[in-house]
C-alpha cells in the first residue's frame, strides 16, 4: 500500500461540519481547486495544506455539486 500523506478539507453545511480526508497531494489539490471554483474564490497560490482557508461553507446546491464531483473522481481512479 502506498504511504501517501493524508490531507484534510473541512466542509460546513447547515450547522454541521465534517472533515474530508484525502490521500495524496494531487487529489487534495484537485478537490480544493474544484471547491475554490465552486465558491467563486480567485485562483491564488497558497500552501498545501492551508489550515486558514481549507474550510468551505456549502449550500445545498454546492454540496450536491461537490458530491457529484467526488463520485466522478472515485470512478476515474
Amino acid at each position: 500500500m502506498s504511504q501517501r500523506k493524508v490531507y484534510k478539507l473541512t466542509i460546513y453545511h447547515e450547522g454541521a461540519h465534517w472533515d474530508v480526508r484525502l490521500r495524496g497531494k494531487k487529489r487534495f489539490l484537485q478537490e480544493r481547486a474544484f471547491l475554490d471554483q465552486l465558491m467563486g474564490y480567485p485562483p491564488v497560490p497558497r500552501p498545501a495544506p492551508d489550515p486558514t482557508s481549507d474550510l468551505y461553507m456549502l449550500n445545498d446546491e454546492q454540496l450536491e455539486a461537490y458530491s457529484a464531483f467526488r463520485k466522478k473522481m472515485k470512478r476515474s481512479e
